[in-house]
């Protein structure tokens, strides 16, 4: 799964660069392929409930939910509404031959993950008390963390205010 959310220590990771993409438009098109995803916070929750437990043996899989990509677009506009975000699907066959012409992008990628979204079996990780939070909440916590870095731009007067109650709330908390 996809790790993502509030970084904490102000680099944008490779999971949140998928959204640092989305936000500043790098692509006019979104590709269809699917990702899980987990919050960060809900990740380094389930860490903690597997110490925690006498029961917790084994690999545990930590993913919320699966989404498609243009899923995560739309949360974006959601919150983000002046967000270059893609609006449209790529076509599945323009991104089978991305590979000749984007060196990030290998062919290996493309057959594995084009039309293709993955689904986990998460009961073992919701068996130890973990209770993830929204998705939708996730995103946007995301987008306001990369806002109040810097690395995503901050147009509307909804986005500055959140983005300075972040900043507001970071700084009690120092």
């Amino acid at each position: 799964a996809t790790i993502v959310g509030p970084p904490v220590n102000g680099e944008v990771s490779e999971s949140n660069s998928l959204i640092q993409s989305l936000i500043c438009g790098d692509y006019p098109l979104y590709p269809q392929f699917g990702v899980g995803i987990i919050d960060v916070r809900d990740c380094a929750k389930a860490h903690l409930l597997a110490l925690e437990s006498d029961a917790a043996a084994g690999r545990y899989i930590c993913s919320n939910v699966s989404l498609w990509v243009g899923e995560i677009v739309r949360i974006i506009s959601q919150y983000y509404p002046d967000a270059g975000a893609p609006t449209r699907q790529l076509w599945n066959w323009v991104m089978s031959v991305a590979p000749l012409f984007d060196r990030r992008i290998s062919t290996h990628f493309v057959k594995m993950n084009i039309g293709f979204i993955p689904y986990y079996n998460t009961n073992r990780v919701r068996d130890l008390g973990l209770e993830p939070r929204a998705i939708t909440e996730t995103v946007r916590d995301t987008c306001l963390s990369l806002a109040a870095m810097g690395v995503v731009p901050v147009k509307s007067s909804w986005m500055k205010r959140e983005v300075a109650t972040l900043a507001d709330d970071n700084g009690a908390k120092a």
